[in-house]
């Protein structure tokens, strides 16, 4: 699966089966950080506005990635996010 087919499917709701883009992620990671840290710089920006839309799959996978990874650069912006007063990351990242 190649960058533009993971980025698009990252768009939508969550479709199964979700193995394959989990996996065509974690083989194209490298190229992928940058547009998952984005992702969650995108979410925290809508949840200081108050303003997320209709969940996307996005949020999710981009948290499960970078955690997954231990990716550094993801932590502060995690931390960030869950320190919104108001905003339940529990629930809008799905790990309820």
């Amino acid at each position: 699966m190649e960058l533009p087919e993971i980025l698009e499917r990252l768009g939508r709701p969550a479709e199964p089966p979700l193995r394959p883009l989990l996996e065509a992620a974690l083989a194209r990671y490298a190229e992928l950080v940058p547009h998952l840290l984005g992702i969650l710089d995108r979410v925290e920006r809508s949840a200081r506005k108050g303003k997320l839309s209709s969940q996307t799959f996005g949020p999710e996978c981009a948290a499960f990635l970078l955690a997954f990874r231990r990716e550094k650069e993801a932590c502060p912006r995690l931390l960030r996010i869950a320190a919104i007063p108001g905003f339940d990351p529990a629930d809008y990242f799905g790990w309820r």
